[in-house]
């Protein structure tokens, strides 16, 4: 399976959603197959929101005859894209391109040029990241079933089993003792800044900007330990979990935890962890509602008093 993005008008998208239709102009048809996974995206203009607006699954492609339906009369069409659309948001996901060089804030070192034209395909790590930021910020969105040819599965399932498809087919698997944040779990040509890339102003004593990767998330926890619960680490490795601390459970006792540090904690998840294995997840944002494991969410338990 293949992950591309597609770039619809606003004055278009009624009729691609009515329709469950893309249609491409070019001449030259991009690699595509059936089951490719489609991220169509609404390009903003006269201020209106732009981004990832829906979520399709390409059933077949047709090249534009005579007597091709095709509703949209700003130009020629040469094909057109017969989808399924798995998700819908109310609205768009943006990826927050920002500044003079156009950077997204959502997605590491992602440029607004990688979206240039119609259709094109992302790269392993670029889709990975996209469908993580999807399951991160629409997962109230993706809670309707959808109709497979082997059984019904949730969205969210689905977008999981994705994900780790996609590091099966480039050979990734994780390494749970470096940062792994997306750009920095492959070996590829694509890293993010040494500098010049922060977080909001937190103004902490250790940290001065809100944490963007899982380093800064242990920093923190080193730094707080204590008014976290914990009176000391017995053991911080280069392996899953991370780490072995002694949690307080009341003022006499103390209990041995397996820890796991994520920036968000569905990044367990797609790290492929076993639940069994952990007991608690240290995580800058808890993104993970059902989350059977204990989360300790540092974005609101240093500031709980403010």
């Amino acid at each position: 399976m293949k992950v591309f993005f597609a770039n619809c008008k606003y004055e278009n998208w009624p009729s691609c959603k009515a329709n469950k239709i893309f249609g491409l102009k070019g001449k030259r048809l991009p690699d595509l197959s059936t089951g490719d996974l489609i991220l169509l995206r609404l390009t903003g203009h006269s201020g209106k929101p732009y981004g990832v607006k829906s979520i399709w699954i390409l059933d077949s492609v047709e090249q534009v005859r005579a007597n091709t339906f095709v509703p949209w009369k700003d130009g020629e069409y040469n094909w057109i894209l017969h989808c399924t659309i798995l998700a819908e948001f109310t609205q768009p996901l943006s990826e927050e391109f920002a500044t003079s060089s156009k950077i997204s804030q959502k997605i590491d070192s992602f440029y607004a040029t990688r979206l240039m034209g119609s259709i094109g395909e992302l790269k392993p790590i670029e889709a990975i990241a996209y469908l993580e930021l999807i399951l991160s910020e629409k997962s109230n969105e993706l809670y309707i079933p959808f109709s497979s040819t082997t059984k019904e599965e949730s969205i969210t399932v689905y977008l999981d089993e994705v994900i780790k498809q996609l590091r099966r087919d480039v050979g990734y698997s994780p390494k749970p003792s470096t940062d792994r944040t997306i750009f920095e779990s492959f070996e590829v040509e694509e890293k993010p800044p040494s500098f010049g890339i922060v977080g909001e102003r937190i103004d902490l004593p250790v940290l001065n900007y809100a944490p963007l990767n899982e380093m800064g998330v242990i920093l923190l926890f080193g730094y707080y330990l204590r008014d976290l619960g914990f009176s000391h680490l017995e053991e911080i490795r280069a392996g899953f979990p991370d780490a072995i601390g002694m949690q307080k459970v009341d003022e006499r006792k103390y209990r041995r935890v397996r820890i796991e540090f994520e920036f968000k904690s569905r990044n367990f998840i797609t790290h492929d962890h076993r639940v069994e294995d952990c007991d608690v997840i240290i995580c800058w944002e808890d993104n993970w509602a059902d989350c059977p494991l204990e989360v300790i969410e540092l974005k609101s338990a240093l500031f709980q008093n403010d």
